[in-house]
């Protein structure tokens, strides 16, 4: 069966699970997080994220260890005045 052979493309998605995180922000931000998105036709949400996991790479390179380790150093340091402006929605 020479010359009668098809090649196939497998592709897989990697299933992620996503997480609302409401943000307070200043307004004039948040029109130009819009406008930037329409224009470079993305979602702010998809901004937001490609930020932090920019973040986490910084961090992580420049402690060399992972962003998990810093963040339960660090947990319960946020001030009782801020801790009603975080918001988190499952």
């Amino acid at each position: 069966m020479v010359g009668n052979s098809r090649s196939r493309r497998i592709t897989c998605k990697l299933l992620t699970m996503n997480t609302r995180l409401t943000l307070v922000i200043n307004r004039k931000n948040v029109i130009s997080a819009k406008q930037y998105a329409k224009k470079n036709h993305t979602s702010v949400s998809a901004i937001v994220n490609g930020f932090f996991e920019r973040l986490q790479y910084i961090v992580e390179r420049a402690t060399k260890e992972p962003v998990n380790t810093l963040v339960k150093e660090h947990a319960g340091s946020l001030s009782k005045s801020n801790k009603n402006v975080v918001s988190r929605k499952g």
